[in-house]
């Protein structure tokens, strides 16, 4: 394996959801792939903000998810639901406001260096 695969962690550090993702990157990384773990908790996401707010590192992690060749996500599960560093994350990057042509120009502003 080769390549970037990106961990996102939406628990707490040394929480059981953290340690599972460790183990995981820790395979990935023992098949030859460059890993990265992200901790959501320790990012400062406004999830009041569409698109990108300024200050905030959402474009950060835009650019990280579009390096990636592999994504594993882990979070606990709070009330039949994913952790809300998780749930803010995916709504910026990935809601309402980020339509598949919203993303496809991204990538290829990205792509071209913009």
């Amino acid at each position: 394996m080769s390549g970037l695969v990106l961990g996102l962690s939406g628990g707490q550090p040394d929480g059981s959801a953290e340690i599972l993702l460790e183990a995981a990157l820790r395979a990935a990384s023992d098949a030859g792939a460059e890993v990265e773990l992200v901790r959501l908790n320790e990012l400062r996401l406004d999830y009041a903000v569409p698109g990108f707010g300024e200050g905030d590192d959402g474009e950060w992690l835009l650019e990280r998810l579009l390096a990636c060749d592999g994504l594993i996500v882990s979070t606990p599960i709070i009330t039949r639901s994913v952790a809300p560093s998780v749930k803010v994350a995916i709504d910026r990057l990935l809601g309402p406001n980020a339509d598949a042509a919203f993303v496809e120009a991204i990538v290829a502003a990205l792509r071209e260096g913009r």
